[in-house]
Parts: structure tokens; sequence; C-alpha cells
């Protein structure tokens, strides 16, 4: 039972009791009517009685926007949850092909260098296109990481 629920149980208790207690007053406001202090003393538990709903209907409320006020926090605090899970997975993924990119690059310089080697002039041009068109195919991942690393580094909080 949370901390709202438990002060909820009690103000339903304290309801129950003022209650009673005003049923209670209003049968001895009844036979009182020769007393006049006693009288007064009904008259006087009465208003406190009255002061007591006002208060409690004012925690009542309280109570409700509070736990409003978790529920929202509550949903929140899921979002970034899932919110961190995608980043951890776009990171690996990002960090993934990074490696991909690395393997890549590490194969065409193995072709230029190969290329270099080569005593047949077709195997050498074979390699040396080859090469070429990997480090071509290469050229726009400097601006891919960098759009990449600039995501990782927005903490702006933006939701899109």
């Amino acid at each position: 039972m949370s901390r709202l629920d438990e002060i909820k149980a009690r103000a339903e208790q304290v309801h129950w009791t003022s209650t009673s207690i005003e049923q209670a007053m209003a049968r001895m406001a009844s036979s009182a009517a020769d007393v006049p202090w006693l009288l007064s003393t009904v008259e006087c538990l009465t208003d406190l009685c009255g002061e007591f709903r006002k208060r409690e209907e004012r925690l009542n409320a309280e109570v409700e926007r509070l736990r409003g006020w978790i529920d929202r926090s509550e949903r929140q605090e899921a979002r970034a949850r899932r919110a961190e899970a995608e980043v951890a997975r776009l990171t690996a993924e990002r960090d993934a092909l990074a490696a991909q990119v690395a393997r890549v690059e590490s194969l065409a310089g193995q072709w230029e260098r190969l290329a270099e080697v080569a005593i047949n002039p077709d195997s050498r041009e074979w390699l040396q296109a080859c090469a070429a068109t990997l480090r071509e195919c290469l050229a726009g991942w400097p601006k891919m990481s960098a759009v990449l690393a600039g995501f990782e580094a927005d903490t702006s909080g933006r939701e899109e």
C-alpha cells in the first residue's frame, strides 16, 4: 500500500468517525434543549466537525492531485527507460557499423598494396578499381559518423 493510499484510508476512517460524532451530537442537541451549557458544547462540536469536513475535502483533493502527479511521473520514467534502451540499441548498431567500415577500409588498403606489387597489369587494374570503389563507398562514412555522434551528444531532451 502506498503512502497516499494509507492517507486516504485514514481519511476514510476519520470520515466515518466524524459522521458518528455528528449523529451523536444531533441526538444530544435534541435532548440538550434544557441544558444551555450542553447545547453550546454541541454547537461548538458541530462547528469543529464542519471545519474538519472542509479540511478533509482539501486533503482528499491534495491526495488525488499527488496521485495524478505520481502517475505522470511514472509514465515519464517509463518513457525515459524506453528511450535509454533505444539509445543503447542504436549505439550498439552504430558501433557494429563502424567496425564493418573499419574492416572495409582495411580491405581497401590491402587491395591497394596488392595492386602495387601485382605483376599482371590486368590484376593490377582490377585491384586498383576495386580499392577505388571501396574508397568511394567509404567517402560518406566520416560525414555519417559525425552525424551519428551528434545524435549521441544531443541532450536537449527533445521528443520527436
